[in-house]
């Protein structure tokens, strides 16, 4: 792109014309080179008996007679690393189907090189040959089911979505086994119609795709040939038709739990109202059926996820909250259904552990019992297609009340240490309704709306003497604060679009929110505006893309957030009060030239600022980002990948430095990024990531990498180390509100950790998984500073204006802080038969305190992790029985 059109780029980042946007999407469509293809082959699934199909057992070896009698097709073609040549293996495919299911067996003729069969976990996707099987049974193409087997016989499956967008975490009981052979390796599928998303009729005609990995050659071959340079997937799949009389069994689905735990603290983790020992047992139904065609209903009573792995524990030097993955089974599903352009739904908020409640520091009040994550009670989801065209998702969950330990000095309570529970969450109620409906056969419109309903008990919220979670400050006469209810109610409604054209190559995303607030105090905001209840918030997002084509891809972004749109009580913003702008441009090759097979090179350019009104005071205009980003990335011919990334990053302010909206300054910043990755195919593998940024008044650099060996096909072990090292920059530390003082210091902090993983497929439904994270981290605050501010709401605090300090005043706590945390998880997971899972876990959750001593300086120690400082150890069984 020359030097006018640049020009014409930026201009549309300032201005957000039309015109601009329309010329951006313009000059990239003009640049694209089409690639001829294939045509959409065409496959015939051959219906059977019932008796026919019952002599069929799921074992990899295609013996039966059925699989002979059945013709093979065999039209394939390389897509990667070769674009568009024959495969250096033949493979063939037959199709049958009786009432119930759909089968397919796939041959996979493998003489030039060794199979690689590798054992693992479900869902793992591991470097060696396997098959995949995608159906697109509703006539939209643009979602599909995904099936996958290794050569050692590991399944996985999940969703694509918006033709191009995929998902993991969709998990179904069906059955596919593998067999290895002096010819090569053979799978056998068995997709039974209840699972998958069909719309009524009685012929079906559906998209199809096997695709094909050998392992040793890196290689991919399709059926149906899909470019890759293209953007969209469904769409280029080929044909399955033949499917007369097909239609999803609507049978009920039961999963009944048992579940045990044992748990264990030493010492330094007991109090009074903690044991040393304790256990707990508990049981659990999960429930499936469908009550339309295309649409499941799950229903959850009192679930548990304690197989699930505990989150990686990072530093946030910054004052935004970590989005941490969804990792519990029941709401991993559906991602499909419920996805929005903005983070609409975030179900990591149901059953979240919460915060310390506000303690009384009169009567020397302290948190002796941190709480566990809230109970959820039971929970629903109904999913799938209500008819052509369109979708639906609806989401429930019912979570307990929950409360923390909580001890008084024993001066404050006639001589005796004094414990007692205080809640901290009440009962809670969330809800989701999301519906989508396609308009012609590339637009979608789509409506989510979510309620979050909190029930106080008066006589628990608020007066039981201390100071509500939400609020902060106190009545007139210096108590508890005086307010109806402790907690507010929260109300999102939003309505999204999508366009794409038929290949995907182009779309354009826009979304409208809107939230209120009921009940309740008004909630502060870091960014010194709060939301009261029964003011209205909005904000919107417009999103124009180039995602395929053979070389010049493109975005351009426009977000906006009002003073008051907040939808974090089920969702995730990352801040109000903003309007944000974001462009790049890339170039990219997909064919082989000098040592790459692949490259790309993006110029990448944002600007946020906050979105007040000059009518609405001093923080109108606020400057938050300005970054220019280039980058570049290619894989090598030897399959190692290496990028390279420089960035400038303009002074700015931080209006949620300290909590309260007034806004420090940031100095100007630029840096860079370098990354690497070898082959993963071989035994042992490896990748690192390093970054150095310079600011006008300190640096920071962070290191991490990733070792993975892989000493037999069913071991693998990870090892990823990580190193960060900041300072200088001013931070916030207290203000004075008599004094209308702020006070900082120059930040200084280090982070050294490592995490380990390791998987063992002891058989193909038998695996051992251990995961264990050390994290040793350190902040020291130095050479003090203070700003008055003049009492000036959301006033702005220059680098220059800081005036140094000797010392910190006497009443400011010491604010320095070490951690030393060791987190380690094994899991030994048995599918005793097809649904049916036992789960053994051991975790540990070892975090000692630290408290500064006088002048005693912060630093990276090891040493309290050891003699069982801190430490909680928890034994766990559960048996989770299918039935259907």
């Amino acid at each position: 792109m020359n030097g006018p059109h640049k020009s014409e780029t930026h201009r549309g980042l300032c201005s957000a014309d039309v015109s601009a946007l329309l010329l951006f999407v313009f000059v990239v469509a003009e640049s694209s080179l089409a690639v001829a293809s294939p045509a959409r082959p065409t496959a015939t699934a051959h219906r059977v008996s019932g008796e026919v199909a019952k002599s069929v057992r799921v074992d990899g070896h295609l013996l039966e007679a059925v699989w002979s009698s059945i013709p093979g097709d065999d039209r394939f073609t390389q897509q990667y690393p070769n674009e568009l040549t024959a495969p250096s293996e033949p493979t063939t495919f037959r199709v049958f189907f009786d009432s119930e299911a759909l089968y397919v067996g796939i041959t996979c003729t493998q003489s030039t090189v060794p199979v690689v069969a590798v054992l693992g976990r479900r869902d793992r996707v591991a470097p060696g040959d396997r098959v995949t099987v995608d159906i697109a049974s509703r006539d939209d193409r643009t979602t599909a089911a995904h099936f996958g087997i290794s050569a050692g016989g590991v399944l996985d499956d999940g969703i694509y979505f918006n033709d191009g967008d995929y998902s993991a975490n969709w998990d179904e009981n069906w059955e596919a086994a593998t067999a290895v052979n002096e010819t090569g390796w053979t799978a056998e599928f068995r997709i039974p119609f209840r699972i998958l998303r069909i719309d009524a009729g009685a012929t079906q005609t559906w998209g199809f795709q096997i695709q094909r990995f050998i392992g040793p050659r890196n290689e991919w071959d399709l059926w149906s040939y899909r470019a890759r340079s293209a953007a969209g997937v469904v769409s280029t799949f080929g044909t399955l038709n033949g499917l007369d009389g097909v239609a999803p069994v609507r049978a009920w689905e039961f999963r009944p739990s048992i579940l045990g735990k044992l748990r264990h603290r030493d010492s330094a983790s007991r109090s009074a109202v903690a044991r040393a020992a304790d256990g707990t047992g508990s049981l659990g139904l999960d429930v499936r059926t469908h009550p339309t065609t295309g649409t499941t209903l799950d229903l959850a009573f009192n679930p548990d996820f304690g197989q699930v792995e505990a989150d990686q524990v990072v530093l946030n030097l910054s004052n935004y909250e970590i989005v941490f993955p969804e990792k519990r089974p029941f709401f991993l599903e559906g991602v499909d259904v419920f996805g929005t352009p903005r983070s609409v739904l975030y179900t990591r908020r149901i059953g979240a552990k919460p915060g310390d409640p506000t303690l009384d520091p009169l009567a020397s009040e302290t948190v002796v019992e941190p709480a566990d994550p809230s109970r959820i009670w039971a929970a629903g989801k109904w999913v799938g297609a209500l008819g052509k065209g369109s979708s639906v998702g609806v989401l429930s969950a019912l979570v307990g009340e929950n409360d923390v330990g909580v001890q008084r000095a024993p001066r404050f309570s006639q001589g005796q240490v004094l414990t007692y529970k205080r809640p901290v969450s009440p009962t809670t109620l969330f809800n989701v309704v999301r519906v989508q409906q396609r308009l012609g056969a590339q637009t979608d419109l789509g409506f989510i709306a979510t309620t979050t309903n909190r029930g106080e008990h008066a006589e628990r919220y608020p007066r039981l003497g201390f100071r509500c979670p939400a609020l902060d400050g106190a009545d007139a006469n210096g108590g508890a604060p005086v307010a109806e209810r402790c907690f507010n109610d929260a109300y999102v409604a939003a309505g999204d679009l999508r366009w794409r054209s038929p290949a995907a190559n182009y779309s354009v995303t826009g979304q409208m929110i809107s939230s209120i607030l009921a009940g309740g105090p008004p909630r502060p905001s870091s960014d010194g505006v709060p939301v009261a209840p029964g003011q209205l918030g909005l904000g919107g997002t417009l999103t124009l893309a180039k995602q395929g084509g053979r070389h010049w891809l493109g975005t351009l972004s426009q977000t906006w957030s009002d003073r008051h749109l907040d939808y974090n009580d089920l969702g995730y913003l990352d801040r109000k009060n903003d309007a944000a702008t974001y462009a790049n441009l890339t170039y990219r090759t997909v064919e082989p030239w000098g040592p790459t097979v692949d490259t790309a090179v993006t110029l990448a350019l944002s600007h946020r600022q906050t979105a007040d009104t000059l009518s609405q005071g001093i923080g109108a205009g606020l400057r938050l980002e300005d970054n220019l980003r280039l980058s570049g990335n290619a894989t090598l011919r030897n399959f190692w990948e290496v990028a390279l990334t420089g960035y400038l990053r303009g002074a700015r302010y931080d209006d949620r430095e300290t909590g309260d909206g007034v806004a420090l300054e940031r100095a100007r910043l630029f840096g860079g990024e370098l990354w690497f990755g070898s082959d993963g195919r071989r035994r042992v593998s490896g990748a690192g990531w390093g970054q150095w940024q310079r600011v006008q008044v300190g640096s920071q650099v962070q290191i991490s990498g990733n070792l993975t060996v892989r000493p037999t096909a069913w071991l693998d072990f990870d090892l990823a180390p990580s190193f960060l090292h900041a300072e200088g920059e001013p931070r916030f530390l207290a203000k004075d509100a008599s004094s209308r003082q702020y006070y900082f210091g120059r930040l200084r902090a280090d982070n050294i950790g490592a995490t380990a993983r390791a998987n063992v497929g002891l058989t193909t439904r038998l695996t051992l998984q251990f995961y264990a994270q050390l994290f040793l981290a350190m902040k020291h605050y130095e050479a003090p500073s203070v700003a008055d501010t003049n009492g000036v709401p959301r006033a702005r605090i220059a680098l220059e204006s800081l005036q140094p300090l000797s010392q910190l005043p006497p009443e400011i706590a010491n604010p320095d802080s070490q951690s030393s945390v060791l987190n380690v998880n094994a899991v030994l997971r048995w599918e005793l038969r097809l649904g049916s899972v036992l789960y053994l876990v051991y975790s540990r959750a070892q975090e000692p305190g630290w408290t500064a001593n006088g002048a005693q300086l912060p630093s990276l120690q090891v040493v309290p992790l050891w003699g069982n400082r801190g430490g909680v150890d928890t034994l766990l069984f559960k048996i989770a029985y299918w039935r259907g």
